[in-house]
């Protein structure tokens, strides 16, 4: 069920003396559009790159109990349609569309997926859970054909980390083993590993938001690129309950930059039945407040730790240097106001592109500046879950504090995991 918005009395509580947590992962998310709806089925959109990357290297997250493999050669998923499930009212989009899945993923080596790490948090949910590729509509009315080539088990939990630090870094990024390789059948997606993102850069992202098949949104951009945080950024894609997980793509090189993790609320009430959550571009309000990114780098820095996989594994230091450069080079001002998703074909900054799926992206982990460090401190919550606190700089004493906190806590409570029932 939908988390309740909170009271401002519980946000004063909750800003004054921390007894709760607004960002629990298990909630489940509301959905939500930035501007247009640029949500787009694979068959429908024209860039045949990003066409073929949704067919090649992006899998849903499905329990076991929905798939009917009884015919290897016609494996079906069952679900009820997008507009039973979210009860939306007469003619919003996609509401024929069935939602089987729960969860985004990427094919990033031949038998691995990255997802968010609220996605699979047991080594029970792995066993329940089926990595499915090929979930996409091939027409209008038709759904592309799934075999028992395309199904694959979750055989492991390799790296996961769903977490508030007590500096207030919040880690949410996993990577699963599958039981086979999934290749040559599907091929991993381009991994940039260093290489920084920057305010306006061009982004696309392709996952299953409220469960349904496939979609491609290739009209967002980075609406906060944090600059010196390595766990996330923001931006205003069109993502929606079960889109956590799914690959953030830069549009210029079809590179994976990033991991949908939460988002604003998806569907508001309008009489009896809902409809999609429309926003401005430019996040604002706690409904409206942009969708959060994990960086690839901590989720492959964290798994090449302890594993070994030269496809992800292998840096290249002076590509590295030189998409940081590039990144820092571009001559967006990150203090500027976001650019809007309307003018997502104009010219815009970005970072330098890989050349190979080795080339990196994502830059260099980066040493909290001291403003940062001086800011009023993180603390752990009490609750059942941990938020870090990261306010702005605040003077005035024990008041003002107060007020930056229960501004942050309104602002966060609109932003929760993206994953789905």
């Amino acid at each position: 069920m939908p988390h309740p918005r909170s009271s401002l009395a519980a946000l004063t509580a909750l800003a004054l003396i921390g007894s709760s947590c607004a960002d629990a992962v298990d909630q489940q998310a509301l959905a939500v559009v930035y501007g247009t709806d640029d949500r787009t089925d694979v068959y429908a959109h024209p860039d045949a790159d990003l066409r073929a990357l949704a067919q090649r290297s992006i899998v849903a997250l499905v329990r076991a109990r929905r798939v009917d493999a009884s015919d290897p050669n016609n494996v079906t998923l069952s679900s009820r349609t997008l507009g039973e499930e979210e009860s939306l009212c007469r003619g919003e989009r996609f509401a024929d569309d069935p939602t089987a899945s729960y969860c985004s993923g990427t094919l990033i080596d031949d038998d691995l997926v990255l997802t968010a790490g609220h996605c699979v948090e047991s080594a029970a949910e792995c066993a329940d859970t089926r990595l499915v590729f090929n979930y996409y509509r091939d027409s209008a009315t038709t759904l592309a054909r799934v075999t028992s080539l395309d199904v694959f088990q979750c055989a492991a939990v390799v790296t996961s980390r769903n977490e508030t630090l007590a500096d207030g870094t919040e880690l949410d990024y996993e990577i699963l083993r599958i039981d086979r390789s999934a290749a040559p059948r599907f091929q991993p997606a381009t991994v940039r590993r260093r290489g920084g993102v920057t305010l306006g850069q061009r982004l696309a992202v392709i996952g299953f938001g409220s469960g349904i098949p496939a979609k491609i949104d290739s009209g967002g951009r980075v609406t906060d690129a944090r600059v010196g945080f390595t766990d996330y950024f923001d931006a205003n894609t069109d993502t929606f309950g079960g889109s956590s997980g799914a690959g953030v793509f830069d549009l210029s090189s079809r590179a994976l930059v990033g991991i949908l993790v939460r988002g604003a609320t998806d569907y508001v009430d309008r009489g009896g039945c809902n409809v999609v959550n429309t926003c401005p571009d430019a996040p604002g309000p706690a409904d409206c407040d942009g969708e959060s990114v994990s960086h690839v780098e901590r989720a492959l820095d964290d798994f090449c730790a302890s594993n070994s996989a030269p496809r992800l594994c292998s840096r290249d230091d002076a590509g590295a240097d030189a998409a940081s450069a590039d990144a820092s080079d571009s001559d967006v001002d990150d203090s500027a106001a976001a650019p809007t998703r309307d003018a997502a074909l104009a010219d815009a900054p970005h970072a330098d592109v890989a050349d190979d799926e080795r080339a990196p992206t994502i830059a260099d982990s980066a040493t909290r500046d001291a403003s940062a460090a001086d800011a009023a401190p993180s603390f752990v919550l009490t609750g059942g879950c941990q938020c870090g606190v990261r306010p702005a700089r605040t003077s005035g004493g024990p008041l003002a504090l107060s007020l930056s906190l229960l501004a942050f806590a309104a602002a966060r409570l609109g932003r929760k995991a993206k994953r789905g029932r």
